[in-house]
């Protein structure tokens, strides 16, 4: 269910509760977009909008390609030590960002409506 977006609120909703209804259809076309764009919604048939799970092998295809694919692509079939590495790599990356925020002239933080954002 898409959530009615606060930046169109007082374009469709009127004084009188009545609904613009010309407003309401470009909000729609706007969360539609980019549901499309996040993938939280797709569509059939089509090559560039489908879900992209439904081209990945299932079943028995998928344990019969899982060790060559694994092999191929240099990677553990057991996903705890990939995700450890994930981890680590995310803590390092993040450690690094962290030590190196004050000197980065590139971002701060500023105060936007009583909230920090990076900017």
């Amino acid at each position: 269910m898409m959530q009615r977006p606060k930046s169109w609120y007082r374009l469709i909703f009127k004084e009188n509760d009545a609904i613009d209804r010309r407003a309401y259809t470009f909000c729609v076309l706007e969360q539609l977009r980019m549901a499309l764009r996040r993938r939280d919604i797709f569509v059939c048939p089509s090559q560039r909008w489908r879900d992209p799970r439904v081209q990945l092998l299932q079943g028995e295809d998928w344990k019969s390609a899982k060790s060559h694919v694994c092999r191929l692509l240099e990677r553990s079939s057991y996903p705890l030590p990939e995700l450890q590495l994930l981890s680590q790599q995310l803590d390092e990356a993040y450690r690094r960002t962290a030590a190196n925020f004050a000197s980065n002239s590139v971002v701060r933080i500023e105060i936007v409506e009583a909230k920090a954002a990076i900017v």
